[in-house]
């Protein structure tokens, strides 16, 4: 039940950088949340970045831009797969997203320290129970076999 949840989290994951990438909220209520999630993910609202993909498909694109959304869909796409891989219980999906969880911790804490609040806060709680959830289960995998 908790790796099917965390799927989910990492498929929310994928869902709010394609949605910051391209501007579309699914409904207006949703705005506000989405541009807080896109600017704790550094897709800062006001920089142009969250329209990256409809800005990179424009005919005049500079390569950068091109770099961004490849970036944005790279990540969605590894959500994605992560999503799946703990969905159906698979080790490498594990190692993705302990690995993943990981990494991001060091950042999250600086982004608490620099900007505290609840979101930022509850995105690293939820963020250390899933890297701790996921390293208790490549352990105990490695003790059964």
């Amino acid at each position: 039940m908790a790796l099917r949840s965390i799927a989910l989290v990492e498929v929310a994951k994928a869902l709010v950088a394609l949605m910051a990438a391209t501007g579309i909220a699914l409904h207006e209520q949703l705005r506000p949340i989405i541009d807080r999630l896109s600017a704790h993910l550094h897709l800062n609202p006001a920089s142009g970045r969250p329209l990256t993909i409809l800005h990179a498909l424009e005919a005049n694109a500079s390569a950068h831009l091109w770099l961004l959304a490849l970036g944005v869909l790279v990540y969605a796409a590894l959500r994605l797969l992560e999503a799946a891989g703990l969905w159906l219980g698979k080790a490498w999906a594990l190692w993705i997203g302990a690995l993943s969880a990981g990494i991001y911790l060091p950042f999250e804490v600086v982004e608490l320290v620099k900007h505290p609040g609840a979101l930022t806060a509850a995105l690293l709680c939820i963020n250390v129970a899933v890297a701790v959830y996921l390293t208790y289960g490549l352990i105990a995998r490695r003790a059964e076999a």
